[in-house]
């Protein structure tokens, strides 16, 4: 039984059901769903939290803990970051111990960090970056924590959209208007 049970931990399909994004739950998406003139179940209206980290990023959204972490391999915390309005960073190989860690692809692994706003994951990345003697994977020069810099200033800030996106002129555009209209620049 506890070994089934273990099997079905995941963000999909734990034994406690799958994890509904917090903003499942915002007035403005349940608003939007009742003027779509739709059919409401509640069982099955909600908004996924994207990955398998999602219980993590579910906790960090809704001001359960103030930090969470998470195994990234190939988004598997940035992901559910964006879907639940956080912020989910996945240091670079090397910087943070992988020591206990579970790895699908062992190159590519790294525990991911899931926190409100960027400050804090600059703080939680400079406590655990660093030599880990358990894991051979890590940096071995020193590591010091660093303070982000204050930026008010937006004036030369560069938005580049690369061709291969393909992205027509409007969208370019609109990204324009949402800089200046944040009135940073």
């Amino acid at each position: 039984m506890c070994i089934k049970n273990v099997k079905r931990s995941g963000s999909t399909d734990s034994i406690f059901g799958p994890v509904k994004n917090p903003w499942s739950y915002a007035k403005h998406y349940r608003e939007k769903r009742r003027s779509s003139h739709c059919v409401i179940n509640e069982d099955s209206d909600w908004v996924i939290t994207g990955g398998s980290s999602g219980g993590s990023a579910a906790a960090v959204s809704s001001g359960t803990c103030y930090v969470a972490i998470g195994s990234d391999t190939g988004g598997s915390t940035r992901n559910p970051a964006s879907h639940c309005g956080i912020v989910g960073l996945k240091p670079t190989y090397g910087l943070v111990s992988r020591h206990g860690l579970i790895p699908l692809v062992n190159s590519m692994d790294v525990p991911g960090i899931l926190t409100r706003c960027v400050d804090d994951a600059a703080t939680v990345l400079g406590v655990l970056g660093g030599h880990d003697p358990d894991d051979s994977t890590t940096v071995q020069d020193p590591f010091a924590p660093f303070q982000l810099p204050d930026i008010t200033d937006m004036s030369k800030l560069c938005i580049g959209i690369p061709k291969e996106y393909h992205a027509s002129w409007t969208i370019y555009r609109n990204s324009v208007t949402l800089v200046k209209d944040s009135r940073l620049v």
